[in-house]
């Protein structure tokens, strides 16, 4: 009898086993230095380092660089001389004035100008006043870059009435208005700060306001409220001051939501200047690796506990 009641027993706990046991997967944060010593070596920095000269992607070359020095690996001397020498070419008067003047980034001395000219207000008022209209007239327009502009006015009368209290804001505002004229923000992210940007304004404001006048656009701008984009702006921030302009811009494609920022910034403030090459590196495995977990369901553990009691009770019969 006690073998029929085992059997019993073993068979409806297989069952509960089956239909109530799950895997999960979890993220857990890697140890990036450990990463790296297994996959970089002198070999693979120097191709790196040769890769992006001959390709001219000089902040890549110069990423790989201090990489280097970080883990303590020597590289040939020619290759810094090489990209001090190159370096020095791209920086063109030409290329910084056509991203100043009229906001266009085909290159990244272009960038620099396109982001100077934010922080002078200049692109931002160019950028509401061509975005703004286009929504005035129904015509399609970019609203992500509509409401960040606005922001960048806001942010820019608020840095100056603040002195300078609000500037680390205005930075993380000039990096997303980078992202989105070079289309490095992901989706996850761009829905993210989308989000809280509709929680901040009410665009119906822009359908109102005479572009050519001081006046109505200040009183727009009067209207955002910056409390649902304060964090995600300082964290942006953060990485940029923590590494640089162009390497926050490549950051930007491993950041699908909050979280993902909040990793990202965590890893800045600890590698710095490295943070670029780890992820060209590393990928997104430097921000999580995945693990499967069982899971066990409430009812589950409920319904084993009452198996448990009645296989007891049964065999002491």
């Amino acid at each position: 009898m006690k073998k029929v009641f085992a059997l019993i027993f073993g068979s409806f706990f297989l069952y509960l086993t089956l239909h109530s046991v799950s895997y999960k997967d979890t993220y857990v944060e890697p140890d990036v230095d450990t990463l790296l010593q297994e996959k970089v070596t002198k070999d693979f920095l120097e191709k790196r380092v040769e890769d992006a000269l001959f390709q001219e992607r000089y902040q890549d070359a110069k990423s790989y660089l201090e990489l280097a020095n970080y883990l303590d690996i020597q590289l040939p001397k020619r290759l810094s001389l090489q990209l001090k020498e190159k370096d020095g070419i791209a920086y063109e008067l030409k290329e910084f004035s056509k991203g100043f003047f009229k906001g266009k980034s085909n290159s990244e001395v272009s960038l620099y100008g396109s982001i100077a000219s934010d922080f002078t207000v200049i692109g931002d008022l160019r950028d509401l006043k061509t975005e703004g209209e286009k929504y005035i007239h129904n015509k399609p327009y970019d609203e992500f870059l509509l409401g960040i502009s606005a922001l960048g006015v806001g942010l820019t009368f608020s840095t100056i009435a603040t002195a300078g209290s609000s500037a680390p804001l205005k930075v993380g505002a000039s990096v997303v208005k980078a992202g989105i004229k070079t289309k490095r923000i992901t989706k996850g992210f761009s829905k993210f700060l989308l989000k809280r940007f509709s929680k901040s304004y009410d665009k119906r404001v822009f359908k109102r306001v005479s572009f050519d006048s001081p006046k109505s656009i200040k009183n727009a701008i009067k209207t955002i409220d910056i409390t649902p984009l304060k964090s995600p702006l300082k964290n942006l921030s953060k990485i940029k001051k923590n590494t640089s302009l162009f390497d926050t811009l490549y950051l930007l494609k491993f950041i699908d939501g909050e979280k993902d920022l909040m990793r990202v910034t965590k890893l800045s403030k600890k590698y710095g200047k490295n943070t670029k090459a780890i992820f060209k590196i590393l990928g997104k495995s430097a921000l999580r690796v995945t693990k499967k977990v069982f899971v066990f369901s409430r009812s589950f553990l409920t319904m084993l506990s009452l198996t448990l009691l009645s296989g007891f009770v049964l065999i002491k019969r």
